[in-house]
């Protein structure tokens, strides 16, 4: 599970700054940016 997780962080279609675990930590922490990375939005 962790494995896919990962390779949907790093497919993101929004490029943000920073590496793999802030990008981690802020779909840990914002709906907003979660949806997108799981195809819900």
């Amino acid at each position: 599970m962790r494995h896919i997780t990962l390779i949907l962080i790093r497919l993101d279609p929004i490029k943000r700054k920073g590496g793999i675990k802030a990008r981690r930590l802020i779909a840990a922490n914002s709906d907003l940016h979660r949806a997108p990375l799981l195809g819900l939005a």
